[in-house]
């Protein structure tokens, strides 16, 4: 017979199987779907457990991005900052020496 008929023959013990056999086969296909029914429960688990990650992972990197572009600017601002300390140092210079020349 077809695979709902033997089962349904299994079911109600009425199938080729003596009554321990069908009990065996039926605690067998029970536990066959418990266990199908648990790891497809542990690849939604790894799935969601993988798309936080790859979530994590991309907030990771744009905090390194941010960080560095962060680290640029303040580079950036101390070089304008020397240049501009060295340009007022040079023109007090430049002050002192006309001063000392008025004088």
């Amino acid at each position: 017979g077809t695979l709902p008929e033997l089962t349904r023959a299994i079911v109600d013990g009425t199938g080729p199987f003596s009554p321990s056999q069908c009990h065996r086969l039926l605690e067998s296909a029970r536990a066959s779907v418990s266990l199908e029914k648990r790891l497809e429960g542990l690849e939604l688990e790894f799935d969601e457990s993988k798309h936080a990650h790859g979530n994590v992972e991309q907030l990771l990197t744009k905090m390194h991005e941010k960080v560095d572009q962060l680290h640029k600017q303040i580079l950036e601002e101390r070089i304008a900052r020397e240049e501009h300390h060295g340009s007022v140092q040079e023109k007090l210079g430049e002050h002192h020496a006309t001063v000392g020349e008025r004088l």
